[in-house]
């Protein structure tokens, strides 16, 4: 299959490896339950590159929920291409969200209390806008409540409010997860209308070079 043995795995850990990367291959899913209870054991994480599992599953879990953070490539010659260069992250796991934003790049300064004051700041500039796009406000807004604290206090504000953004997210997943006919619905939807609108492309393209029908 080209996937990952678990038990080749296991012999290739050493005290030094902090996490597994299952890489998903031809819409083939890892055995990630077996991955995931080595992880475990081992105190590591897990992490799927699922860019070539679109849709699939592992035991009626979709390739992308199935290990601690996930990526997806958009690159043109992925399963699921974008226009040039493109890619996803994507994990609920509270703990690794929160050390993210921790870790996020800022400057010495306090935050300004007016939108120019974000000039020639990009990490200023950055974390204000999530957090206005969490909110659902405007950076103004978040300056106006914000304005004079430094990132030691605005940073974890900012991490609360991303996971209590993410928990119900987190928590329709895992419904629709638990019944699966609900995406395939709208899988087979997607699919349907995809492939009308191929067709007549398909179509005019074969008129347009002269093949006969």
């Amino acid at each position: 299959t080209g996937l990952l043995d678990p038990a080749m795995v296991q012999q290739a850990i050493t005290p030094r490896t902090k996490a597994l990367m299952a890489v998903h291959l031809y819409g083939q899913v890892c055995d990630m339950t077996a991955l995931s209870e080595l992880a475990q054991r081992q105190g590591v994480k897990l992490l799927e590159d699922a860019a070539q599992a679109h849709g699939a599953s592992h035991r009626g879990r979709r390739a992308g929920t199935l290990a601690d953070a996930a990526a997806f490539s958009f690159y043109p010659g992925k399963n699921l291409g974008a226009l040039g260069d493109g890619g996803a992250v994507m994990t609920d796991d509270a703990d690794t969200i929160a050390k993210k934003f921790r870790k996020a790049k800022t400057d010495p300064d306090a935050l300004p209390s007016e939108i120019d004051g974000l000039a020639d700041r990009p990490e200023a500039e950055n974390l204000g806008g999530l957090f206005a796009a969490l909110a659902d406000s405007s950076k103004q807004d978040v300056l106006s409540d914000f304005g004079g604290f430094e990132f030691s206090k605005f940073k974890p504000a900012l991490t609360e409010l991303a996971i209590d953004k993410i928990a119900p997210i987190a928590e329709e997943m895992r419904r629709l997860q638990s019944d699966t006919s609900e995406i395939d619905a709208i899988l087979k939807n997607g699919s349907d209308r995809a492939r009308e609108i191929a067709s007549q492309t398909m179509e005019e393209v074969k008129e347009i070079v002269g093949f006969v029908h």
